[in-house]
């Protein structure tokens, strides 16, 4: 190595400080790519995202899948934050060990489930990510044309919606409180009966799932009686053989 003069413990104590300057800024490049995401809980939901885009992540810190896209959503948040300007958008995540109540009443029971769109109302307006692309790369070009300076569909801002939602909303921005509170109360009750067909029918298949599995025990059974008789007739064969 050309030392160019210099004495050669000059040059090897240069050469340590460039060494020492290159790892300490790895290592902060590394630190500022992996911040960790907001936890959203159902009691702080509203003040947590309010008037804020959301892209959320409904995961359980023992599932595999959820566990995978961690290091990848941890990356998006960093890079979202770096590019988001005017801070309009959040990328958060709920522990749905934690939050199980609340991830079941929003639907959410497959992990992870990604949910994006207007925060507002407790989240009833969110959207599902239905892609299956869920690399880094993805993830941030769905952010950066879906999400960066983008409005959503809800009754507040009509605007953003497709004509035929326009048109349903209007329809029913003309009823009055009591008319809108019926009609929920007629909604939950078709809500109730679905469930209670749903628990009947599954209580059926469960009688069917008995029936079928002990005629296929007693059917089992009855081969099993069968096979042994034969193996026994074999056996006796074979020794009278060996007798003679």
């Amino acid at each position: 190595m050309k030392t160019f003069g210099l004495p050669s413990f000059v040059v090897r104590f240069v050469v340590v400080i460039l060494v020492l300057m290159m790892i300490s800024f790895a290592s902060s490049t590394d630190s500022s790519s992996s911040a960790a995401s907001i936890f959203l809980t159902k009691s702080e939901y509203d003040s947590q995202t309010f008037n804020k885009t959301v892209f959320i992540k409904w995961a359980a810190p023992w599932c595999g899948h959820s566990q995978d896209l961690a290091p990848i959503w941890d990356r998006l948040v960093s890079k979202t934050i770096a590019i988001d300007n005017d801070d309009s958008i959040l990328i958060a995540e709920v522990d749905c060990a934690k939050e199980s109540e609340w991830c079941i009443e929003m639907g959410y029971i497959a992990y992870p489930t990604l949910t994006y769109g207007d925060s507002s109302m407790g989240g009833i307006f969110l959207q599902k990510y239905k892609s299956v692309n869920k690399s880094y790369e993805d993830l941030l070009k769905f952010v950066q044309e879906k999400l960066i300076h983008k409005s959503f569909c809800t009754p507040g801002n009509v605007a953003a919606c497709t004509d035929e939602i326009r048109d349903r909303i209007q329809q029913y921005s003309d009823r009055s409180i009591l008319e809108l509170k019926i009609l929920i109360e007629k909604e939950e009750s078709l809500i109730d009966e679905a469930e209670k067909k749903s628990e009947k029918r599954n209580k059926d298949l469960q009688v069917e799932y008995d029936q079928i599995s002990k005629a296929h025990e007693s059917e089992t059974a009855n081969i099993k009686g069968q096979l042994k008789l034969y193996k026994n007739l074999i056996h006796q064969a074979n020794k009278k053989i060996q007798q003679q």
